[in-house]
This record gives C-alpha cells, structure tokens and sequence, in this order.
C-alpha cells in the first residue's frame, strides 16, 4: 500500500513498517487486546518477525499503527481479505494502548476503506462476549447480520 494516511479526531494512521512490529506486539500482547484474538498466546518476537515477513508479501492485507496528536503509538488496526473487484474487506486486529481511542482508530481505518480504497463493503467479526467491542462497532454503524453458535 502506498503512504496513505488517513486523520481523524486527532488520531492518524500509517501503513506499519518492520521498525513498528515489534512495538504492535507489545500491544497486542496487552491482556486487554490479547484475550481477544483467537491465538490468545503471548506472541515472541521471532513469531512477530516471522509474521511480518508473510506480511510484507501480502496484497490483501493493510495493516496501520495509530498515533496521538502527541505523536505516542495509541494502537493498531487491519484492513484484510481486500477485495476490490467486490469492494469489499474486513476489518479487525484493532488494539488500543488505553482507553477511549478504539472509536477513533476504528472511524479513521474505515474513512481509509471507504474514501481512499473506494470500497462499498466493510465487514467483521467478533467475540459476543466483547462487550465493549460490539458497543464500540454497534455506535460507529456496524449492524449485525450473523451470529454463530459457540
């Protein structure tokens, strides 16, 4: 993915590069991000490096680091399984250093699907026990359409 960026109450969000993975893995091992993920295992660093490089090999897959008006990483958050004849992708692998910035990570990651990548169709999936996610993704306009049995 090109340099695109996308700001959004006072949040912005940059392509991630190998300097910032092993950061995003500190965040993802957070109890409050970790627990969940369907892999809930703390991830070493020679699994995030590993990670990364079947990641740089990806062309479906945009995965952005979030940063503070203050310039402080506050999170991350993915775009993947992008299909663009269909316009479409899901969204997801959002994490949050603290509280309150989930909504803000999760609005500019959707204005880049929709007004830079001109998709017509987000999707995701999560965890009915993520209470405070299905709030989270229920206030910025998700509707639910499925629900499976576990």
């Amino acid at each position: 993915m090109s340099d695109n960026i996308s700001a959004i109450n006072n949040i912005r969000l940059y392509p991630i590069k190998e300097a910032d993975i092993q950061i995003i893995r500190n965040i993802r091992n957070m109890d409050r991000n970790r627990l969940w993920f369907v892999y809930k295992e703390i991830i070493s660093e020679s699994e995030q490096i590993a990670w990364y490089k079947k990641y740089e090999n990806k062309t479906d897959d945009y995965m952005f680091v979030a940063y503070s008006d203050t310039g402080e990483i506050v999170g991350a958050v993915a775009l993947y399984e992008i299909n663009n004849k269909a316009k479409t992708c899901e969204f997801g692998r959002i994490m949050t250093t603290i509280k309150g910035v989930g909504n803000k990570i999760a609005n500019a990651a959707l204005k880049i699907a929709f007004e830079q990548m001109l998709l017509a169709k987000v999707v995701l999936e999560v965890f009915e026990k993520n209470v405070s996610a299905v709030r989270l993704y229920e206030q910025i306009g998700f509707l639910e359409t499925e629900r499976e049995n576990s």
